[in-house]
């Protein structure tokens, strides 16, 4: 999020900078940043999708657990005199 907040304030003082040609720093800067927050993005996107798989594999184990114990509901026995 600091990143996000720090590109953007970088973007918005130099969006309208004296660029020197093609050496310019200014422009350097930016597309450095740019290409930093494709990869965070990236590795959010990343870390969000196993995320999702470990929190899905868990709630299937716990699943499965619960289907492994026996009571008399689980075994449908009817306990009717």
């Amino acid at each position: 999020m600091l990143a996000l907040l720090s590109f953007l304030s970088l973007a918005t003082a130099h969006i309208e900078h004296d660029c020197t040609g093609e050496d310019c720093a200014v422009c350097l800067t930016l597309e450095i940043a740019r290409i930093s927050l494709r990869s965070m993005a990236v590795a959010a996107a990343v870390f969000a999708i196993s995320l999702r798989f470990t929190f899905t594999k868990r709630a299937m184990s716990a699943k499965s657990e619960l289907e492994k114990v026996k009571t008399l509901v689980t075994e449908k026995i009817k306990l009717s005199d």
